[in-house]
């Protein structure tokens, strides 16, 4: 089922409206404009909203860390059902279990996990150097320059994304195999001063570049090369509050490969360089050299 929004931002927000069928059970909807299937960031994004509006005091204990095992490809004829479970409500923790049903098939399952942050020791990895986002184009913009990339401009883009580099079929162009993304991302309008929306968005974003070190390495791109992918498992871990109405950096890389999977490692930074969020992926991957970029 799909619903019709002006903007790409708008149908994030309506995605982020799961709609309460009972007090443990929602629906998430679809967007008007989606690729062949569910964005494993939407059902990210909807199974961090229906955990989340079961814990009464989110603000007091936030979403710390939410893990998704992808099933099945996901549907867009129908809508799906997050079934949560209460594992687990104490003063300061809660842990949520989360099912996401289409019809009768179970097609992800999410651990998530609520605290109230508390002081203690705090170190982190050093955001790497780089270009302001400022002066950095919009990746839509580059999509007007190539053919075949249907899987970006036929889907929802609601974040504002800056390569400080460039995007993968550029990086072909130039003959270049970088093994780490970098990218800025931001809500494309105002999101609400609801911290389980940041959160969600978050979330949400988490998806979006994770398999570009994986085909740049091997110097492959999207649109060219025939590249297969689905996302088997998502782990993210968040350190501090996002504030996705802000800038944030997402870092990324693939430490290895083998079996036709690989692992992605990312993180995520405040534009003040603290790390707020850490995010590891794995993904199916089926890669094939197609032809020369143009």
């Amino acid at each position: 089922m799909t619903h019709t929004q002006t903007t790409d931002f708008e149908a994030l927000l309506h995605l982020l409206e799961v709609e309460p069928i009972d007090a443990d059970t929602f629906a998430g909807h679809h967007p008007a404009k989606s690729w062949r299937r569910v964005f494993g960031g939407q059902f990210l994004a909807q199974a961090a909203m229906a955990a989340g509006r079961t814990v009464t005091d989110y603000e007091r204990r936030p979403l710390h860390t939410l893990s998704a095992h992808f099933v099945r490809a996901g549907s867009l004829d129908e809508s799906v059902s997050y079934h949560v479970e209460r594992l687990r409500d104490e003063r300061t923790l809660a842990s949520r279990a989360v099912t996401a049903y289409q019809g009768e098939q179970i097609v992800a399952v999410f651990l998530a996990g609520f605290q109230a942050p508390r002081a203690g020791l705090e170190h982190q990895i050093p955001m790497p150097s780089v270009p302001a986002p400022q002066g950095l184009p919009q990746i839509a913009k580059s999509f007007a320059r190539r053919t075949g990339l249907e899987m970006f401009t036929n889907t929802l883009m609601p974040l504002d994304i800056r390569y400080t580099d460039a995007p993968p079929w550029e990086l072909q162009r130039q003959g270049r195999r970088p093994t780490v993304c970098r990218a800025w991302m931001r809500a494309q309008g105002t999101l609400p001063d609801d911290p389980l929306i940041h959160a969600a968005v978050l979330a949400f974003g988490s998806d979006q570049t994770p398999l570009d070190p994986i085909i740049t390495r091997h110097g492959l791109a999207w649109g060219i090369d025939r590249v297969v992918a689905a996302t088997l498992d998502h782990h993210l871990w968040i350190h501090r509050p996002p504030r996705m109405n802000d800038w944030i950096l997402y870092t990324t890389e693939s430490p290895t490969a083998a079996a036709s999977r690989a692992l992605v490692a990312g993180e995520f930074y405040a534009y003040d360089g603290t790390q707020i969020a850490t995010a590891i992926q794995e993904d199916a991957v089926l890669a094939y050299r197609h032809r020369t970029a143009s």
